[in-house]
């Protein structure tokens, strides 16, 4: 199935629910990182608290992929997903966090890149593969699940960054907010817009798995 074959239809039903799905969860994390570092917390507590974001953030972002699943692929466990989303993005998080939080505790210049180029890949991993695992039952070739979604947080990730192009020291506080919050939302949707394309490109050649083809199909 070429990708220029996808229908747009449900391209745009799963981008208009699994977009706002990870806005508001990714809002999860932002807000309490946010609380945390100005209150002064200490690493470890900032550390602790944003992996628990983090499951937050996984899990409004897998019942919001759960329930546009139930069009493609209804026998996946829509609880199951969102367990598995939610532990998922918490591994993230906290691979994500653990170099930031190494050099605040005064690790070595040199361990917190190599922790962070170990992490890197982890780290898509975490969320995705335990997605691909439970595909697996459901879809033949789920594995390239992962790859569908380093590739959609390739590019969706950097739009969380220009917003610090544009802003500063002296910019009020409601403009930081509003900036950084947009560039959130562009991250999502166009995120969502990747894996709803990978997904409908995966479910071209085999619309709905025989589970009884098994694990590793």
């Amino acid at each position: 199935m070429r990708l220029a074959s996808i229908s747009s239809r449900p391209l745009l039903r799963w981008t208009l629910i699994v977009g706002p799905g990870e806005s508001l969860g990714f809002a999860v994390p932002a807000a309490v990182g946010a609380i945390f570092v100005t209150s002064g917390a200490p690493a470890l507590v900032l550390y602790m608290a944003i992996v628990v974001a983090g499951a937050c953030e996984g899990a409004v972002l897998g019942a919001s992929q759960a329930y546009a699943l139930r069009s493609h692929l209804p026998a996946v466990e829509g609880g199951r997903w969102v367990a598995y989303t939610a532990l998922g993005a918490a591994g993230a998080w906290a691979l994500g966090m653990l170099p930031s939080t190494l050099h605040d505790f005064g690790a070595p210049l040199a361990v917190t890149i190599a922790t962070g180029i170990v992490a890197a890949p982890l780290l898509v991993l975490s969320l995705a593969g335990p997605q691909a695992h439970l595909l697996r039952n459901h879809l033949a070739r789920a594995w390239r699940w992962v790859p569908i979604n380093v590739l959609a947080w390739a590019v969706a990730l950097p739009l969380t960054f220009i917003p610090g192009i544009f802003v500063g020291e002296d910019s009020s506080t409601a403009t930081i907010v509003v900036a950084f919050g947009l560039g959130g939302v562009g991250m999502a949707f166009i995120a969502a817009a990747v894996t709803g394309a990978g997904l409908l490109w995966m479910l071209g050649g085999n619309p709905q798995a025989d589970p009884a083809d098994g694990p590793g199909t």
